[in-house]
């Protein structure tokens, strides 16, 4: 459920707008959740940030939904969403702050979603399947770089970009993958923003090395 009566703009240029996700089950299998998020109004790229700040979880009881929104006015939930904006537009301006070379966008994309391919296995059949998988992520990502380097230039906001327009390819991510990568990104960005900047790009990605440069 997107709000579009409600945005708020970043650098006077990026408008976003608050997004909720409704979790809920008929067979008391999941509880009725709600995920508050934010994402780009020119596009859907969205992005879960700071879950445990707005994760509103509810047991399935005989409480009517008024009953659940009087609980949740008196936690102050409104109060922490308008916190919730200005940490998010903090972090969005910081990002794009920090210059990043368009090699590594495909390691820092695998990073953030914890992408790992298996291109040494032992196994020709896995091998060959994991090297399929990886050179199609490989070759997407490229594309999106493309794009967003063009539109924002080479920085941790367009890195940002490609992330979380990747999730939105249901070809590489499966809908219930959805909700967690969203919610990775939201991770990554307060992380990423936070890290120890004497850190070198090449030892934040050592773990994902072997994807710069690929086909």
């Amino acid at each position: 459920m997107i709000n579009d009566c409600y945005s708020f703009n970043i650098w006077e240029e990026e408008i976003f707008i608050p997004f909720m996700r409704i979790t809920n089950s008929y067979n008391k299998t999941r509880s009725l959740k709600f995920e508050i998020g934010f994402s780009r109004k020119l596009c859907d790229n969205g992005v879960i940030f700071e879950r445990e700040t707005v994760d509103l979880k509810y047991s399935h009881n005989k409480k009517s939904v008024s009953g659940i929104m009087e609980d949740i006015k008196k936690e102050n939930k409104y109060d922490k969403l308008k916190k919730l904006e200005e940490e998010f537009s903090t972090f969005m301006k910081s990002l794009r702050d920090f210059k990043i070379d368009k090699k590594y966008y495909v390691p820092i994309t695998a990073k953030i979603f914890q992408l790992r391919y298996d291109i040494e296995s032992e196994s020709k059949k896995t091998k060959e399947n994991e090297l399929k998988r990886m050179n199609e992520f490989v070759d997407h990502c490229k594309k999106l770089t493309k794009e967003y380097v063009t539109e924002m230039g080479e920085n941790a906001y367009s890195v940002f970009n490609v992330a979380t327009a990747f999730v939105n390819n249901r070809e590489f991510v499966k809908s219930y993958r959805y909700n967690d990568y969203q919610i990775k990104a939201g991770a990554w960005l307060k992380a990423f923003t936070k890290r120890d900047k004497n850190e070198s790009l090449e030892e934040y990605i050592r773990d994902y090395k072997y994807l710069i440069n690929k086909n």
